[in-house]
């Protein structure tokens, strides 16, 4: 998200990355840094006070891979006309000039996002309890709060007819079908001009595998394989893993949601 104390620091060229949480976001930030583009995490860094990647501090978990090679290709370059902020928030029509937003299946995005709060928030339910339990995080991005519901209610306002400023949206599921195409039309998105094999350099460069590598190197191996930031990026895992009850619970939360967006059951 973007703190509410940070939107007046937000610059009139500044485009937000915008998703519900395990959407793809980072996995795009990753792409867009090989790519020579400065991406910030709005809720973890203080954008009033970087401009250029050398800004940027460094990350301990290290989950952005080419972050490093980007500052240190860029230190000869001028600095960027542009910055690219990841939010989680909802729309802030009062501060957005431009977004790009990144939408994946809920039922893939709520497994993730369960797996995700073991590791990082030690969470020890079960998948049931957490479709179920209200998440302080969520509710601070004003969505119900459960996560289906929640999911839903993201999606519906970032895709709403009637933002005040130009979106574009990117289906993750297509992102990973045909990553060169969609990246392409992000760039020109972004008026941005690369290269084919950069764009494909780019590609290489954030295969999950390769930043699963990076993750273990840097924080560790752990008992659970599920239990990665990046984990595989598939879509389609929900069905191997919702039970009929999973099922019933997120169609009566977000089933409209889904079917919007051409989702199958």
């Amino acid at each position: 998200m973007v703190f509410p104390t940070h939107l007046q620091y937000l610059k009139d060229t500044d485009v937000m990355l915008a998703s519900y949480p395990r959407s793809g976001n980072t996995w795009l930030i990753n792409l867009l840094h090989a790519l020579d583009v400065l991406v910030l995490e709005g809720y973890k860094q203080d954008i009033a006070n970087i401009f250029t990647v050398g800004d940027i501090p460094e990350e301990r978990l290290d989950l952005y891979a080419g972050l490093q090679a980007l500052k240190n290709r860029t230190k000869t370059k001028p600095p960027v006309t542009f910055r690219v902020i990841k939010t989680h928030s909802l729309p802030e029509p009062a501060y957005y000039k431009r977004a790009i937003y990144i939408y994946r299946d809920g039922r893939d995005s709520v497994l993730s996002y369960y797996h995700f709060n073991r590791r990082f928030n030690n969470y020890k339910g079960t998948f049931l309890d957490f479709l179920k339990t209200e998440d302080n995080f969520l509710a601070s991005l004003g969505t119900s709060g459960a996560p289906c519901r929640s999911w839903a209610e993201h999606v519906q306002a970032w895709m709403a007819s009637k933002l005040p400023f130009p979106v574009h949206y990117v289906k993750y599921e297509k992102l990973k079908k045909d990553t060169f195409l969609e990246l392409s039309q992000i760039l020109a998105f972004l008026n941005l001009e690369r290269a084919d094999w950069q764009i494909r350099q780019a590609i290489e460069s954030a295969d999950f595998s390769l930043l699963k590598k990076n993750e273990m190197a840097k924080v560790g191996a752990l008992k659970d394989e599920n239990m990665f930031f990046f984990r595989s990026g598939k879509a389609g895992q929900w069905r191997e893993y919702f039970t009929e009850e999973h099922i019933n619970i997120f169609k009566k939360e977000a089933y409209e949601t889904l079917l919007t967006l051409s989702y199958s059951e």
